[in-house]
């Protein structure tokens, strides 16, 4: 059932993109709803555990997920910008990179031999401190 949930709620959030269509908030609202499901995640152990605490938990995963997803597509649409013939190379070469890299890094964390609720706050954090702030600076 969780699955469906995230699923339910990241097509709201692709749905909420397209209606607000700048990246720039759409970014933020994703980037907030997935640290505040990864802040609930990293307290699952004192907060108490029902069932509307996992749906919400998967359902901001899902609703941020696809809220970022969508403003980082469009980040790199308007990086594109009127230049349309090398247009599918800069997509799917993002895509490609995309996915090495996420699996190296998963790779990397599970060497550690931490708990997962560790490598989600670590996470966020480095996200805040990295990427939040080129997001202020890009127009």
């Amino acid at each position: 059932m969780p699955p469906f949930i995230q699923y339910t709620f990241g097509f709201i959030g692709a749905v909420t993109a397209r209606i607000l269509s700048h990246n720039k908030p759409v970014f933020l609202i994703g980037w907030t709803a997935v640290a505040i499901s990864a802040i609930l995640v990293y307290f699952l152990n004192y907060l108490p555990l029902s069932a509307s605490f996992i749906v919400s938990i998967f359902s901001l995963f899902g609703l941020g997920g696809n809220m970022m997803v969508c403003a980082s597509l469009g980040f790199v649409a308007q990086l594109i910008g009127k230049n349309h013939d090398n247009a599918a190379f800069v997509f799917a070469s993002n895509s490609f990179f995309d996915k090495i890299f996420s699996g190296l890094i998963v790779f990397w964390l599970n060497s550690f031999n931490v708990s997962e609720s560790f490598i989600l706050s670590y996470g966020v954090v480095l996200f805040t401190s990295l990427a939040l702030p080129s997001m202020l600076f890009f127009k």
